[in-house]
């Protein structure tokens, strides 16, 4: 027991005073006669003893009563439990990520976190809070409490070292600050050891249902141009989802998914020529936030493509078709400039040189995100080379003779994207008899050497030789057509169905704008600027941190006009759908729920005040001299 003015303790010593005067007697008595008292002296002698015992038991009670008194004034108590100094500020950290969304004993981990918080934060004077897209700095309760009821699932993540660096500086000020930290610590190749390391108190919420359904992707078929193709994973037991298809409000097809696999992609026939903003819904009982999947549509337009040239110029007549480009090819000595400022992709097709006037045209023609395609040939001058090299920065070396085979194809290139189901290693090679050296580390092609032979910088696409039957078979292979093909469509029919949330989007949108007219995404919740640069024929877009939403979003003007029938869909990322958790080790510091945590810390720092006992103890004694005045004789 300790004392919290231990000072007044020395008022103890006082008690002597009574003693004193009791043992001394100090009282004196007066002898009188009296005659014949043989009879009483038992009496009297008995009488004398009950007297002392009753004075002493009066001054033991007087002793107890003023002696509880003053300990009750030197205030005792009973130490804390803990040994650590109790923490002058606590920094609070709720995950607030999708997977927060799971079900737990009393409802959603999220929810239940922050209903638990808020009796507990109502006995505490000043906090700080921060979640993965929200901050609270020193405040309280009452300043927050509407915020915290308010706080919705994110897309966003914050890594377990940037938990703690942000806690420390939230803490800067405070003598001992004490972060607590609240989440389901998902497996998602985090390591969580600084939390773990850093952290006071950390609740471990655990869901009682870990089996979930996800839409994982959508896509259209290379092949087959109207089937949508639906990807869906089962990660538990669930083996039947109920799978639903939307263009708006217009429903495009429903299907039950049985999972005899993890894993099943469902196919949906989509109307022909027709834009769809659509969406595919599916029923779960695990997560919500991955239950719908947006995608868009759009209108098209032809891709235009011009060959400059004198020579074979056949074979790219019959890969751009007219289904899918408008093709044309022009003379070097008779260009049409008005009509190569509107061209998605211009190949130069074994020109020997070029004239200044297209070098410029070129120039600006690459500023407006156009693509550039080189075909050298034999005699190629050392001024197209110079031009190709001041247009791009890819240097064509001499012209070297040797048979070389074309052994390797960069199946990741994103010119690549969606032509190749798997990577081939066995295809019959093609080959060329002259090549020249290209100093460019993007390459599409490869000679079995590991030199270039199809090479690209700058969205200049340059091949290592001439592509005339008489040097080779290229034209022959079955690689010269899906090449083509891909390097002549322009970026927005590149563009797939969707984008992440949270990563990094740059896409096109073949759009005219006015001058001084903005674009504005507009969402059903949401409404917001990206940012866009605008070149002649089309608008780049590049979103990072917006949306916040998923959705579909229409393309708009900042007077909420629509600019022609566009929409671009988002989606979350759907890393959090695998429902699991990082084995966290048992610990002192590991709670299961916000409470528990909070009980047992304020046990700990909680000393127990005693004075109010000793204030009882005194009012006892009172009674008992009261009793011993009253009752004893």
């Amino acid at each position: 027991m300790l004392f919290r003015h231990p000072k007044l303790l020395y008022a103890l010593f006082a008690l002597l005073i009574p003693i004193i005067i009791h043992l001394f007697k100090l009282r004196k008595f007066k002898k009188v006669a009296f005659t014949n008292v043989d009879l009483l002296e038992k009496v009297k002698l008995q009488s004398r003893k009950s007297a002392q015992l009753k004075k002493w038991l009066i001054l033991l009670s007087r002793l107890a009563l003023l002696a509880c008194i003053i300990i009750a004034f030197a205030k005792p108590y009973l130490p804390a439990s803990s040994t650590e100094e109790k923490p002058d500020h606590y920094i609070i950290y709720l995950d607030n990520s999708h997977s927060m969304q799971a079900q737990g004993s009393k409802g959603e981990l999220l929810q239940r976190a922050i209903q638990d918080l808020i009796p507990v934060l109502q006995e505490t004077e000043n906090f700080s809070f921060f979640t993965n897209n929200d901050t609270w700095e020193n405040t309280s309760l009452t300043d927050i409490q509407n915020e915290l009821l308010k706080i919705d699932y994110t897309n966003e993540q914050l890594p377990p070292n940037q938990v703690i660096l942000k806690s420390k500086q939230l803490g800067k000020g405070f003598k001992k600050p004490a972060l607590i930290s609240i989440s389901d610590f998902q497996e998602k190749s985090l390591d969580y050891t600084p939390i773990l390391n850093d952290s006071k108190g950390i609740i471990h919420l655990k869901p009682i249902n870990k089996d979930n359904i996800a839409i994982d992707s959508v896509w259209i078929d290379a092949e087959k141009n109207q089937e949508l193709k639906i990807a869906l994973s089962n990660r538990g037991n669930q083996k039947q989802t109920s799978l639903s298809i939307f263009n708006e409000d217009e429903l495009l097809g429903r299907s039950t998914i049985d999972f005899e696999t993890n894993t099943v992609i469902k196919t949906i026939t989509l109307p022909k020529n027709k834009a769809i903003e659509g969406v595919a819904t599916i029923n779960d009982k695990g997560l919500t936030y991955d239950n719908h999947y947006y995608f868009s549509i759009n209108p098209t337009s032809l891709s235009k493509v011009i060959s400059i040239g004198t020579t074979n110029q056949a074979f790219l007549s019959k890969i751009y078709t007219s289904d899918s480009f408008v093709f044309s090819t022009m003379l070097p000595n008779a260009l049409n400039f008005a009509e190569l400022t509107k061209a998605n992709t211009i190949i130069l097709n074994e020109v020997e040189s070029i004239e200044k006037s297209l070098e410029n045209l070129l120039i600006q023609f690459l500023k407006n995100d156009g693509n550039l395609i080189v075909i050298p040939s034999k005699n190629s001058s050392k001024t197209l080379i110079d031009t190709i090299k001041n247009i791009s920065g890819v240097f064509l070396g001499k012209l070297e003779k040797g048979n070389k085979k074309i052994t390797s194809i960069n199946f990741s290139h994103p010119s690549y994207k969606g032509v190749f189901t798997k990577s081939i290693d066995n295809f019959q090679y093609p080959e060329v008899k002259t090549s020249r050296s290209i100093n460019t580390s993007d390459v599409l092609l490869r000679f079995e050497d590991n030199q270039a032979f199809l090479g690209a910088q700058n969205r200049v696409f340059v091949f290592s030789s001439s592509l005339q039957l008489e040097n080779g078979n290229f034209l022959n292979s079955p690689l010269v057509v899906p090449t083509f093909f891909k390097l002549g469509i322009k970026d927005s029919e590149n563009q797939p169905l969707s984008y992440t949330i949270g990563k990094s989007n740059e896409y096109v949108l073949p759009i005219t704008l006015e001058q001084d007219q903005v674009i504005q995404l507009k969402g059903k919740d949401e409404t917001f600027i990206p940012l866009q640069q605008t070149y002649t024929e089309h608008v780049k877009i590049n979103t990072t941190e917006l949306p916040k939403k998923s959705g579909n979003y229409r393309i708009s003007d900042m007077q909420q006009n629509a600019i022609e029938d566009f929409s671009v869909s988002y989606n979350y990322d759907t890393a959090e759908s695998n429902l699991t958790y990082a084995k966290i080790p048992e610990s002192n510091n590991i709670f299961q729920s916000v409470p528990d945590y909070f009980s047992q810390a304020k046990a700990g720092f909680q000393t127990t005040d005693l004075w109010k006992w000793f204030i009882i103890f005194a009012l006892i004694f009172i009674l008992i001299e009261i009793l011993l005045l009253k009752f004893l004789k």
